[in-house]
């Protein structure tokens, strides 16, 4: 079987591309994904949603443009992502302000509803939160968090309504097939081989070994992020979710009462940690540093966790790139936890480069 496009990778990156794959016409693709579920990964850990956070004008605007495809999902694909409605919350110091002065002239003249809160004000409104006199917020009350599992099932149905389009599952991928510079296709683990015009890595840090064995220089590293869960039982607060960007923590409340976040550590990535194990030295470090603003969980009992690997770049968004060394093999990365946020462009971008490449 030969296709025009093999995605490597069914997370919301890969999965949006299929999708955008799907609107064009006669293109044979195909998403292979190890796992037994679409979805998952870095940016599926995470989800939450707000214009206020991007420290970068292009991935403001870039936010701007994928909020209505998520507060809208449901009427474009028939299918619910679990948005839930908290506010957001982010954590600022007065001399940063400066610094974001053209990002909020963008979300006013693009009508975001966002206020700006001292910390007198804001430990009013959110008495919850410990506040410091230095301290300002951007609250936007339409922020939130949503199910990435859910978007990805219903944008990969979506598509494969199109017969051109094929999904596989629990289809690990064990090395790219190339011959004098040009990709041929992919060898899966059990042996198979699967030929291809294009293909397309949307693995982000899971692509690293790919791209070593090619020795293509790579535009993004990896680090680790853990989420710790605190328990609290039968505290239902309604807070909004919160990022605190100079002290590097976040989280948010559950029904239950009980707290899920983390803390950005500055040396985060060693290769002896793999996502799934949940370090006790750094629960303690994040219980430490979100204590400072949520005092409670100074003394919370860690009831679990997950630990993942995201892509981060240095330029501040990610990279939809084609290989300097492989003909017609493209990849992505670098979009850390705003993967999910911005994923319907980036499938629009990979599905414009493919067709463009093919044609």
């Amino acid at each position: 079987m030969t296709y025009d496009l093999i995605i490597v990778g069914g997370g919301i990156t890969g999965v949006s591309a299929l999708y955008h794959m799907s609107q064009k016409k006669g293109i044979k693709t195909l998403l292979l994904e190890k796992n037994s579920q679409l979805g998952l990964g870095a940016s599926g850990t995470w989800g939450f949603l707000t214009r206020v956070f991007h420290y970068r004008l292009e991935v403001t605007k870039l936010a701007q443009q994928a909020v209505d495809f998520h507060y809208h999902f449901k009427q474009h694909f028939g299918g619910d992502n679990h948005y839930i409605k908290t506010g957001s919350l982010y954590f600022l110091k007065k001399n940063m302000l400066d610094d974001y002065a053209q990002h909020f002239d963008f979300l006013e003249k693009n009508d975001v509803d966002f206020q700006i809160l001292e910390a007198v004000e804001g430990k009013k409104r959110f008495p919850n939160f410990c506040w410091y006199e230095d301290d300002v917020v951007v609250f936007e009350p339409q922020g939130g968090l949503t199910g990435l599992g859910s978007s990805a099932n219903y944008l990969a149905s979506a598509a494969c309504n199109n017969p051109n389009c094929e999904v596989r599952l629990q289809t690990p991928v064990e090395k790219l097939l190339y011959n004098d510079g040009q990709i041929e296709g992919v060898q899966l683990a059990n042996g198979e081989i699967l030929k291809s015009k294009v293909v397309a890595l949307c693995l982000g840090p899971w692509g690293f070994s790919f791209l070593e064995s090619i020795d293509e220089p790579m535009p993004f590293f990896p680090r680790i992020i853990q989420l710790n869960k605190f328990h609290r039982y039968r505290q239902n607060i309604k807070d909004p979710f919160f990022i605190d960007g100079s002290s590097s923590i976040f989280g948010h409340y559950l029904p239950s009462g009980s707290f899920i976040g983390g803390y950005l550590r500055k040396q985060s990535f060693r290769e002896d940690v793999m996502p799934g194990k949940v370090s006790s030295i750094e629960a303690n470090e994040a219980k430490h540093e979100i204590g400072k603003r949520i005092t409670w969980i100074k003394n919370a009992a860690l009831e679990g966790g997950i630990s993942a690997i995201e892509s981060y770049s240095p330029r501040g968004y990610g990279h939809v790139t084609w290989s300097s060394q492989i003909k017609n093999l493209l990849y992505t990365g670098g979009f850390s936890c705003t993967g999910y946020l911005l994923f319907p462009t980036n499938g629009r971008e990979i599905a414009d480069k493919v067709t463009k490449a093919l044609n």
